[in-house]
């Protein structure tokens, strides 16, 4: 009889769950209904003290995220970071956690905030909405300048000083 690499099982379960988990969040998403935030496989007691030290914000954030495989809002990011041994001497580190997610979203940082206000990975959420920046960029539409035919003539000679005017 083979013997059973249990952990490898349990490993190759683990991540066909997270890929149906992401895959229910962003059909409830595209669906309009609530994303389940309330359940973790990580609590911030599973956290290890050192997880996110040494990281910025937004490194710590998404690397929470991972582990917990749920969206989540800022004061549990923030609650965790700070578990995780996250550095900071913010008053309100909740709102420095929460503008460092809003500008990564903006200049599409990886990060994406849900209707309920709960942030997630982009990777989650394939076809999701796009980042704010482009939905503006989008709406402006630009004009492509004219081309004169008689200033563009690339096929006459450069004169001797190299300046391209003809003779």
């Amino acid at each position: 009889m083979k013997d059973i690499d249990y952990g490898a099982v349990l490993a190759d379960l683990e991540q066909r769950r997270a890929e149906l988990d992401a895959a229910i969040s962003a059909i409830r998403q595209i669906t309009g209904q609530a994303v389940a935030t309330s359940t973790s496989p990580a609590s911030l007691s599973d956290i290890p003290s050192d997880a996110f030290f040494g990281l910025s914000i937004l490194a710590g954030a998404k690397k929470y995220l991972g582990m917990t495989k749920r969206p989540r809002k800022a004061p549990d990011i923030a609650a965790a970071l700070e578990r995780g041994g996250y550095l900071n001497k913010s008053r309100n580190f909740t709102a420095t956690v929460y503008t460092t997610l809003r500008r990564a979203e903006d200049r599409g940082g990886g990060i994406v905030q849900m209707p309920d206000k709960a942030w997630g990975l982009t990777i989650w959420y394939p076809g999701g909405k796009p980042k704010r920046a482009n939905a503006k960029e989008s709406e402006v539409q630009e004009e492509e300048p004219e081309i004169n035919a008689e200033e563009t003539t690339p096929d006459e000679p450069a004169d001797a000083s190299g300046q391209g005017q003809p003779s």
